[in-house]
């Protein structure tokens, strides 16, 4: 830390609360784990640890019903042992999966969530002004059908990632504008059609603002979605 003029000291400081916008308006980067998230956390914990000391229980169970110089056992021991092995194990694994379908409803909840939003940003006016955040949102699968046709876990592995990837473009978009968003200016809009005032901002009375249409096409103005929701 280093004294300042007030007579106080200024000192970095890591949070995972930011500002932006004008006036500044402060939200949390990370935002603290749900219940249900704290519950699978704390379960996956308890598997983990009941998986350990069965193990290693009939593990130590079974060396030791060796014949020395391996054990100091009569070198037999009861199926039993076995059987709970393998009974625990497969009881486990079961629940493991239970717990990854939870996991996946709730990645797949958040991926309508982020759905959602693109279309508000794909209606709005920014895509009229920034060519970056046209190309992240316009033709990149942002659709109802691409989620709902992701079923199996490598599909919707892969639609996470590349959306991912294309929210982190948008998110950096966001932070760099400093006008707020114009919502509704093309309802319906899901596609931009080239020459439809996706030319960024032109000056008032120029032939470009002349020019600029409704940002969206005619599609757009009759309301039309060229592509499936």
């Amino acid at each position: 830390r280093s004294a300042n003029a007030g007579g106080g000291f200024d000192c970095d400081a890591q949070t995972n609360i930011t500002g932006s916008g004008n006036p500044v308006a402060f939200t949390l980067l990370e935002l603290p784990p749900s219940d249900v998230e704290r519950a699978v956390e704390l379960e996956l914990q308890d598997l983990a640890e009941c998986a350990n000391g069965n193990w290693d229980t009939i593990l130590e169970r079974i060396r030791a019903a060796q014949r020395p110089p391996d054990g100091h056992g009569p070198g037999h021991i009861a199926r039993g042992s076995f059987l709970r092995l393998f009974q625990a194990s497969r009881q486990r694994l079961r629940r493991h999966g239970e717990l990854i379908a939870m996991c996946i409803a709730l990645k797949r909840a958040e991926m309508q969530r982020i759905l959602e939003g693109v279309h508000f940003l794909m209606e709005s006016d920014l895509p009229d002004r920034s060519a970056e955040l046209r190309d992240a949102l316009f033709g990149r699968g942002f659709t109802q059908s691409a989620l709902d046709k992701s079923t199996t876990y490598l599909e919707f592995a892969s639609l996470e990632k590349r959306w991912d990837r294309l929210v982190a473009r948008i998110v950096g978009e966001l932070v760099q504008t400093r006008r707020d968003v114009l919502l509704g200016e093309h309802l319906g809009r899901r596609a931009f059609m080239v020459g439809g005032g996706g030319g960024g901002d032109a000056v008032a009375g120029t032939k470009a603002a002349a020019d600029a249409g409704s940002g969206g096409g005619l599609a757009a103005r009759q309301k039309k979605r060229l592509s499936p929701r």
